[in-house]
């Protein structure tokens, strides 16, 4: 499960997590399943803007498809969880025994027929998911301190506090330097309720010997914001040059250098409110939506946003995503290809495709925005 948010006008398209649909208000769907011995339940959250849009005026319809075909399948059972704000969330039950390898979820808006369609894959099922404390599920892979629960009972738990690299890159083409070892700085089971207070990666298991795993990063309480001067520079280093990196090595925990070396960057106090303002909002972005093990600006697609902004087009093809941007007066063409992985720490994580095509759009993208020439 990630976020994907994609501005579209009425057409159909298809996307694992959230969709952003322009002209009709804002709607957002966020999903994860977990299976049983016969049927797999699938959590929803459906994210509303309330301005324009109400929970009655739309409807879910569940189709089930593998490569070849594509079935209508009806629901054994159905949930309203309850609400946070104008995020509202549900729980459908379906038979195992008619599911084939895609789950399909079509949302109607009943007052124009406008039809959104997100796909699910069955094999990217949980073991378990986690309950919030107003018994909300999560359906994320990022949560910030507090005390939640399962509905499961004795949980190993394997907690990590690893440091993860930045993404290189996309027209790098050597191979990455090998990471730290990831070693398990501690490890415990719970029954139901667990406190995590610790910012890092907790991954549970209902059984040790199993392939499947729920891994949740816990990130401070304003995360996907950054607030401290440390936590703002880090995202830089995909903006700037070795000498600029070495000044701000320098900066520490000085607001005052750091502001100095923005208008130093920008040149005037206007370009950089409006530079600042756009990077930290992509950052935010990109930690909501691509957070997985990883922090999410640490990941190959949030630094493709951080520096690209929004797609034009999204492309799912088998275990392959493509990130279209269509060119326009400043830059060409440009297509970046995602590999999915599944790994014990993530059922669906995505590797950027890199080629040293990339370079020369990559390095004009820079410049334009730290000249506040933006989309």
């Amino acid at each position: 499960m990630r976020a994907i948010r994609i501005v579209v006008s009425a057409v159909l398209i298809f996307f694992s997590h959230t969709i952003l649909a322009q002209n009709t208000g804002n709607v957002g769907v966020s999903m994860m399943s977990v299976t049983s011995n016969d049927s797999l339940h699938l959590y929803l959250e459906i994210d509303l803007d309330a301005k324009t849009s109400r929970l009655y005026n739309y409807k879910f319809q569940f189709s089930t498809a593998s490569e070849s075909e594509e079935n209508l399948i009806a629901y054994l059972d159905s949930a309203y969880l309850g609400n946070n704000g104008n995020q509202h969330y549900f729980k459908f039950s379906f038979p195992k025994s008619v599911l084939k390898p895609k789950l399909k979820t079509r949302l109607i808006k009943l007052s124009d027929g406008l039809t959104f369609n997100f796909v699910h894959e069955i094999n990217e099922s949980h073991p378990f998911i986690l309950f919030d404390s107003k018994n909300l599920p999560v359906l994320r892979y990022w949560v910030n301190p507090g005390g939640y629960h399962t509905t499961n009972k004795n949980i190993h738990v394997f907690y990590y506090s690893h440091n993860f690299s930045v993404a290189l890159p996309p027209m790098t083409t050597r191979n990455e330097a090998p990471s730290q070892e990831m070693s398990i700085d501690s490890s415990f089971v719970f029954q139901e309720a667990i406190e995590m207070k610790r910012p890092g990666i907790y991954m549970m298991q209902s059984d040790t010997a199993s392939n499947k795993a729920l891994t949740i990063r816990v990130e401070p309480y304003y995360y996907p914001r950054f607030t401290t001067v440390e936590e703002l520079t880090q995202p830089l280093i995909y903006i700037t040059d070795d000498e600029e990196q070495m000044t701000l090595a320098e900066v520490g925990d000085d607001k005052r250098k750091f502001d100095k070396f923005w208008l130093q960057l920008a040149g005037n106090p206007e370009r950089a409110k409006k530079i600042i303002r756009l990077f930290y909002d992509r950052v935010e972005y990109v930690n909501t939506n691509y957070t997985t093990f990883k922090e999410g600006w640490k990941t190959d697609m949030g630094m493709i946003y951080l520096i690209m902004g929004t797609p034009d087009s999204i492309e799912k093809i088998g275990n392959k995503e493509i990130w279209n941007y269509q060119e326009d007066r400043h830059l060409p063409k440009r297509k970046y290809q995602f590999i999915k992985t599944s790994t014990l720490f993530s059922p669906a994580h995505y590797v950027l495709i890199r080629e040293k095509k990339h370079a020369e759009s990559w390095y004009e993208a820079i410049n334009l925005l730290r000249n506040a020439i933006f989309k």
